[in-house]
Parts: structure tokens; sequence; C-alpha cells
């Protein structure tokens, strides 16, 4: 028998006893309504319930399942159907400092499919805790709404303050889109070829091209250029301000828009003539895009589920179109523009009591201006020396330089 060690949920081996099939809190057989008999089983369904989630919420929850099943089994040696309010407690203290180090805490940026995997990158702070105590406040309710076993409440007085649980869970949904990885597409292509071409024409528009689904619906058979002396092929693309931008096609998709030239009965160098009679032909109607935002995902989704791909699976199921922008230009250079899709958090400033503001301000230094002097001016040759003497502050001294004018010329003139 396989030794117990921290793995992830689709591996996991749990000890004898513990992988939950006889819980303490598992609910009575006949109300159970999943084919899940195990705690890991149950995990990995309760995570492709909905398969039109979010990758990033995708990866959240996964996460804080894995960390939670690996530490009943292990550290605390009892079942996850088994875990009460204690149990929940406890592991909050140990997901604040997971030790030994070297058995839960990897680097940064290390993939699953690695030995050195491990559930934490880092000892969690108070508010990534109580994020993913909500996480797993679904996970024991979906439990119990499927009758597999009736979990505990997560006590909401875990949480440190409604503003920083509220930071959390806006941290989490404006994750930014990630493009697909390079296995991804590969599965996708490998569906494309089952679907319709036209279908297959309009997802390789959005991968080749880095065009949104609009722009693509916008695009008619009048505005594709064949290629001229063995060049590639071109796009005229329209954007939503009338802007029209010539943008050149990579050899696997213009391999496609011959192909659906041909399917059309429109021979080489009749493009432009078949455009003008029929100027009411599109690349992608809409009714495509519609199905093929969600069958063609779906579909790699499975295929890579069946060959056990479990990581691109689950990128799969719950990428769209969107993920397409930019993955062509990756995958391309190979390399990862990390920066450009790295989350910002949004820094929230404190807000201040009345009786703040007011100790702010007396402890503020109090700055007098220095009193402002009359500006010099300009006078003509005749002038009163008493009358000015009058007007100015004696703090002059006595002395002023004026501007003086002459018949000979301006020149300035000491008075004391």
């Amino acid at each position: 028998m396989l030794e117990p060690v921290v793995c992830q949920a689709e591996h996991f081996v749990a000890p004898a006893g513990l992988d939950g099939a006889r819980g303490a809190r598992r609910m009575d057989p006949q109300q159970k309504r999943t084919g899940a008999n195990t705690d890991a089983e149950a995990i990995l369904e309760w995570l492709w319930i909905n398969p039109n989630k979010r990758h990033s919420t995708m990866q959240q929850q996964r996460r804080a399942a894995e960390r939670l099943l690996n530490w009943a089994c292990l550290v605390r040696r009892k079942a996850l159907s088994s875990l009460d309010e204690d149990d929940l407690a406890a592991c909050r203290l140990f997901a604040a400092n997971p030790t030994p180090p070297a058995d839960w805490i990897c680097r940064p940026g290390t993939r699953r499919l690695s030995p050195k995997w491990r559930p934490f990158n880092s000892p969690l702070a108070r508010v990534t805790i109580d994020g993913e105590l909500l996480v797993l406040r679904s996970l024991f309710a979906w439990m119990e709404a499927v009758g597999y076993a009736r979990m505990p409440t997560v006590s909401v007085a875990y949480k440190s303050s409604p503003g920083q649980l509220s930071a959390v869970a806006t941290f989490v949904t404006e994750m930014p889109v990630m493009p697909l990885s390079k296995p991804g597409w590969d599965w996708v292509a490998q569906g494309l070829a089952t679907l319709s071409l036209q279908s297959r024409m309009a997802v390789e528009l959005m991968y080749f091209t880095n065009l949104g689904r609009s722009d693509v619906m916008r695009l008619g058979i009048g505005d594709c250029m064949e290629p001229v002396e063995a060049g590639p092929w071109r796009l005229v693309v329209t954007g939503c301000t009338g802007q029209r931008r010539t943008v050149e096609v990579p050899a696997p998709l213009g391999c496609t828009l011959r192909a659906f030239c041909d399917q059309l009965g429109v021979a080489p160098g009749q493009l432009a003539n078949h455009a003008r009679e029929f100027p009411g032909i599109v690349l992608a109607p809409p009714w495509v895009m519609r199905l093929v935002s969600v069958s063609a995902f779906r579909l790699a989704a499975g295929l890579a589920r069946r060959a056990k791909d479990f990581d691109v699976a689950m990128e799969l199921a719950s990428a769209g179109c969107r993920n397409l922008k930019d993955a062509f230009a990756l995958h391309s250079k190979g390399t990862v523009l990390r920066d450009k899709f790295k989350p910002k958090r949004k820094r929230k400033r404190k807000r201040r009591t009345p009786e703040q503001m007011q100790e702010a301000r007396l402890a503020k230094p109090q700055v007098h201006a220095a009193p402002k002097l009359p500006a010099a001016k300009v006078v003509e040759k005749r002038v009163s020396l008493s009358d000015l003497r009058q007007q100015y502050s004696p703090a002059l001294d006595g002395q002023l330089s004026l501007p003086f004018t002459s018949n000979q010329g301006r020149r300035s003139r000491r008075l004391a």
C-alpha cells in the first residue's frame, strides 16, 4: 500500500480508515444524491458541478479544499467528514504557520505536476484565511445538500472586520483573464477538427489575429484579401469607431480561409469579384459565435479529461473566447508576460474618525505667512520724497531704489 503523503486531491491516498467512507458526520445513505464515496471524490465532484466558473475561482476552491483534506488526514488524523468546530479552529492556526515547512510549503510558481508541489506557498495572513473559510463553507453546504455529510457551521466570527473580508472577495472577482495555455490550445485545436469549417474558422480568427468577438462578427467576405505573389492573407478589420486597419494572417488560418473559399466555389483570384456579387456573406455569424464560445472549450475539456490531463481539463472547463486574447503571441514567443497579467490589489485608505481628524489638525504646525511688502512703483522724474516716506514702512530703513527717467534715458537713482 502506498504511504500517505501530501499531494493533490486527484492523486490523494488517505491513511487507512481516514478516507471518509465511514466519517462521523456522514448522512443516511438513502439520502445521498451523489456518486462520491470518499472525501477526495466528493471534493472533485464539487469542483466540477459548475464548469462555467472562472479559472481563478476554480483555483481558489481547489486550493482551499486540498489544504483542508491533507491537514485533516495527515496532521489531525481524522477524516474530512469527521471534523468539528474545534478542528476548524486548529486548522486556522495551522494555516498561519504550516510546520514543518519542508512538507507543506513550496516555492511560488511550482507546477502541480512537480514532485516538489506543496499546498502552501507561504504562511497565510488572517484575511486570506477568512477567504478560504468562506470557500469551505460553500463546500460544506454542498455536502449537506447532496446528502453526503452534515458538516459543522463555519462561524462568521472568524473574520477580522467587514472591510477586510469584502476586500478579499473583491480581489478574487477582479482577477485578470489569463491567456489560454499552449497545452490547452492543443486540445482545442484537436476538438475543432470535429466541428464544422465555419466554427473552426471563427475560433482560429480570434486566436491567430488577436481579435475580439465583436470584431470577428463584423468580418465579411469582402474584408478578405488574397495573397499576392506568395504573400500572406490579409484582413481589413473595422473597429467599433469605424477605423480600418489591415491584419496579416498566419499560414494555418490562411489555409482555413482558402478551404472556406473552396467551399463557396470561389476560385483563386476571384474573391474580390465574388464579394461584389454577394456582399452579405460573413465569416462568423452570431449563431456560430454563440455555439463555439461554449462547445469548443467544453469539447476540449472532455478530451483532456479522458486523457487524464486533469490540470488542463480544469482550465478548459472555465475557459472561453476571452482567454484567446494574446494567446497566440505568447505561444509563438514562448514567454509569459507575468507583469501584464499580475493581479493588482487595490489599496483602500483608512477612514479616520472626527476625533482623529481633529487631533491631526491640532498636531499640524501652524505656519504664519510673512507680511508682504508693497511692490516697488515706477515713478516719474518729479516725485516728492516726503510722500514716499509717509507711504512706505520705516522697516525699509530709509533705503529705497526707484526707477528714474530723464531726458537722456532711464536710469536708477538712490534716495536717502
